[in-house]
C-alpha cells in the first residue's frame, strides 16, 4: 500500500484514492477502478494512481487494460522504486494474465535492474521459467535468489520443490516442501508436492533428513537422537581436511560444507556471527540456513589456547528457522569439542576441530 501522505495530492483527489485504496483492500475492486479514475479526472498525472489501477484491473482479469495503465505510470518518469514496482507488476500481467512469459521475464529485468534484492521479481521470474518456459535449472537458481533474499517467502518453497521434482531430485523436493509446510502447514499444494515427492523418492520407508520431525519442529526432545547413533557420523578423517598450515597451536579450525562444497576458517574473534547473510562473519551458502543462524564465543583455555561455544541464533536471542543439531542431537547452545558435527539444515553443516588436537 503506498504512502498516501507524499504523494502530489491533495484535496478532493487525495480523499478519492484513498478511498480506492480502502476499495480495494477489501477486494472491491471495480469500485476501486471507478475512483481511481475519478481521481485520474483530476491528477491525470500522478503515476502512483495509474499503478494502483493497473493492480485493480489486473486482479479483476482486465490485463491488456491493466498493461496500458502500467505504461501511462511508467511514461511519467515515477521514482525508482514505484519504478521497480511497475515493472514487476506489468510482468505478472503478462505471465499470469496473457502467458506471454518471455515478455514477463523482460518486465522483470527491468525491475530487478533498479532493485536487484528484491524478493518477489524473482519469485515471478522464477514462474514464469519453470511453469511457463519449463527451464528447470534457471527456475531452480531464481528461486534460490528470491531465498537469499528473505529465507521465510513460503512461495518460494513451495515452487522450488517443484522445480526439484522436475529435475527428479526428490530428496531435495521433499525439503523444500517441508520447509514451506514448517511456515504454512496448511499449504495443499506443499503437501501434496510432497507427497508427490516420496511416492517418486527412491529412499521409500527410509525417513527422509529434512523432513520437520529432525530438524525444525521446537518441541524436538533435546535427548532424542536422530534416525542413526553419535557415532554413525561419517566424518572425513582429519588428514583428509587439515594442512599443514591450518594446523595451529592457539586456535581452533572450522570446516565448512554447504553449497558452495567445501572450506576450512581458522577462529579468531572473540565473537563470529553465522548466518546467509553476505555481512556474517561466516557466510553460509545454504537455502536452509537462517539470514543470522548462530554466533561462535570464544572462551580462553589455561594452556594458552581457545575453545568456543556455539549459541543458535542472533545476538538479539531470536532463534534460527532450523537450529542447531550437534552430533545427532538437537541443541540451544553447546561447548563445541574436538571433531563435533553441527547440521545447521539439510545441505549445509560445520566440523570443529579443537586447536589442541594431536595429528
Amino acid at each position: 500500500m503506498l504512502d498516501t501522505g507524499r504523494l502530489c495530492l491533495n484535496g478532493n483527489a487525495l480523499q478519492i484514492f484513498q478511498q480506492g485504496l480502502a476499495f480495494a483492500a477489501a477486494k472491491e475492486y471495480e469500485k476501486a477502478v471507478e475512483s481511481y479514475g475519478y481521481v485520474l479526472q483530476l491528477a491525470k498525472n500522478c503515476a502512483e494512481v495509474w499503478y494502483e489501477r493497473s493492480l485493480a484491473l489486473e486482479c479483476l482479469g482486465n490485463y491488456q487494460e491493466a498493461i496500458a495503465s502500467n505504461d501511462w505510470a511508467l511514461r511519467l518518469d515515477p521514482d525508482p522504486d514505484l519504478m521497480a514496482s511497475i515493472w514487476s507488476a506489468r510482468g505478472n500481467a503478462l505471465q499470469y494474465g496473457l502467458g506471454e512469459y518471455r515478455d514477463a521475464i523482460g518486465c522483470y529485468d527491468r525491475s530487478l535492474q533498479i532493485k536487484p534484492d528484491t524478493v518477489q521479481p524473482w519469485y515471478h521470474r522464477a514462474n514464469a521459467l519453470l511453469y511457463g518456459l519449463r527451464c528447470f535449472e534457471e527456475a531452480l537458481a531464481n528461486y534460490g535468489r528470491a531465498l537469499m533474499i528473505d529465507g521465510n517467502y513460503q512461495p518460494a518453497w513451495r515452487n522450488r520443490g517443484d522445480a526439484l521434482m522436475e529435475l527428479r531430485r526428490y530428496p531435495e523436493a521433499i525439503g523444500s516442501y517441508d520447509q514451506a509446510l514448517l511456515l504454512d502447514p496448511t499449504d495443499e499444494l506443499a503437501l501434496h508436492g510432497r507427497t508427490c515427492a516420496l511416492n517418486h523418492s527412491t529412499l521409500e520407508e527410509r525417513q527422509p533428513t529434512t523432513r520437520p520431525v529432525s530438524f525444525f519442529e521446537d518441541d524436538f526432545d533435546e535427548d532424542t537422537e536422530l534416525s542413526g547413533s553419535e557415532n554413525s557420523q561419517q566424518n572425513p578423517t582429519e588428514l583428509d581436511v587439515l594442512s599443514d598450515s591450518a594446523i595451529l597451536r592457539i586456535y581452533p579450525l572450522l570446516i565448512i560444507e554447504d553449497m558452495e562444497g567445501r572450506r576450512e576458517i581458522v577462529l579468531q574473534k572473540i565473537l563470529h556471527v553465522v548466518g546467509r547473510d553476505p555481512q556474517s562473519d561466516i557466510r553460509l551458502y545454504s537455502f536452509f540456513a537462517s539470514r543470522h543462524h548462530a554466533i561462535l564465543l570464544q572462551f580462553p583455555q589455561a594452556d594458552g589456547t581457545y575453545s568456543y561455544r556455539i549459541v543458535d541464533g542472533n545476538l538479539q536471542g531470536k532463534r534460527s528457522t532450523n537450529g542447531l543439531v550437534i552430533n545427532g542431537r538437537k541443541r540451544s547452545s553447546w561447548n563445541l569439542t574436538h571433531n563435533d558435527t553441527v547440521v545447521l539444515g539439510s545441505d549445509v553443516r560445520l566440523i570443529y576441530f579443537a586447536p589442541s588436537a594431536k595429528i
